[in-house]
């Protein structure tokens, strides 16, 4: 039996109170530096789930797969939370460029890790 994909449309005031509250999740969890919401939750009208990059040296997948679990639980959505640290440099430039930060734990850290893609990229394109 096949099962059907879910998609949620919510109004601007319900996906800002969502964003709030994944904001205040992320700003209690000690070692997140850096949270960006990016995918179809802030770009189109209707989505299946909330798309969350995370900034967190320290952070094992297993903590990862936690943070995720309690966030769904608690939003009745789906959430897949991905680790900045390790994606390719094409997708992390996507996430940044595209992407709503939603938690910066230290001022500059967004721009910081930006200019640190864009010179992958750049160098990336040089290589080809």
């Amino acid at each position: 039996m096949s099962q059907r994909i879910k998609y949620f449309r919510l109004d601007r005031q319900r996906k800002n109170e969502i964003i709030a509250t994944i904001s205040g999740y992320l700003k209690d969890v000690d070692d997140v530096i850096l949270a960006i919401i990016f995918g179809s939750f802030i770009e189109l009208e209707s989505f299946r789930d909330i798309d969350i990059a995370i900034y967190a040296p320290n952070v094992d997948i297993g903590k990862i797969i936690w943070y995720s679990a309690e966030l769904e639980l608690t939003l009745n959505i789906p959430v897949d939370i991905i680790h900045l640290n390790i994606i390719p440099t094409t997708f992390k430039y996507y996430v940044l460029t595209k992407g709503l930060v939603i938690y910066e734990k230290y001022p500059g850290i967004y721009e910081a890790l930006l200019n640190q893609v864009i010179d992958e990229k750049y160098l990336l394109n040089q290589i080809r």
